[in-house]
């Protein structure tokens, strides 16, 4: 097996320490990677629902912003295990930014392993393999989609599909293609970003929706 050149751990190591300091500043309760409305006015006071409900032994069963069944909701699916419901507090505006934000590292964290996984299901060497994904990481597009955490957990999951998909018609490994596969596209329908219906409708409920959000963190 070649080992890896000296340039070559070096480049790696400088797309591993971009990485870093882009996402690591949002672990400190001085930034936000979404500070904005949506974090919260919609998911923060929908996610402090979810968690106080989990937290009571109580399976959520409507979302109150649309007033449908939950699981008709596109952004969120409550058994979703890596929003950490129950573990992460929502209930304020700023407890919902700094809960956001870890959302966004785990899943960029989450991304960055699949991503390093298939790459070296396509032949790559694993130094090259982690630098792929470090800079994969720090894409514009990756960057963007971090700023709503349903998106990320999407996006966190596509790798893992995607090489699912490799093993099965690339390397005929077919009982693990299809595992990769199903795991892959089960994590990404499971944790919520799935629109089943369109969201034009909605916005009737809009008045209703930022009073009732407002009663929630106030309560």
């Amino acid at each position: 097996m070649k080992r890896p050149e000296l340039t070559q751990i070096l480049l790696v190591a400088a797309a591993l320490g971009g990485a870093i300091a882009l996402y690591a500043p949002y672990l400190s309760a001085h930034w936000s990677i979404s500070p904005f409305g949506d974090t919260i006015y919609l998911t923060g006071p929908l996610f402090c629902d979810i968690s106080r409900s989990v937290m009571a032994g109580v399976s959520p069963l409507m979302n109150w912003s649309t007033f449908e069944a939950l699981n008709y909701n596109p952004h969120v699916a409550p058994y979703y295990p890596f929003y950490l419901f129950g573990w992460l507090d929502f209930c304020s505006a700023t407890a919902a930014a700094q809960a956001t934000d870890i959302i966004v590292i785990v899943h960029v964290a989450i991304f960055s392993i699949t991503m390093t996984s298939l790459i070296r299901a396509t032949g790559a060497g694993l130094v090259a393999s982690i630098g792929g994904a470090a800079i994969a990481a720090t894409l514009p597009n990756t960057y963007t989609i971090s700023n709503f955490p349903t998106f990320i957990a999407a996006a966190a999951w596509l790798p893992l599909a995607t090489e699912g998909l490799v093993r099965l018609y690339y390397h005929r490994q077919f009982a693990l293609g299809a595992l990769l596969l199903a795991a892959g596209t089960s994590a990404m329908a499971r944790q919520g970003i799935q629109h089943r219906r369109s969201t034009r409708p909605r916005r009737l409920f809009a008045p209703a929706v930022h009073i009732r959000c407002g009663a929630r963190f106030q309560g």
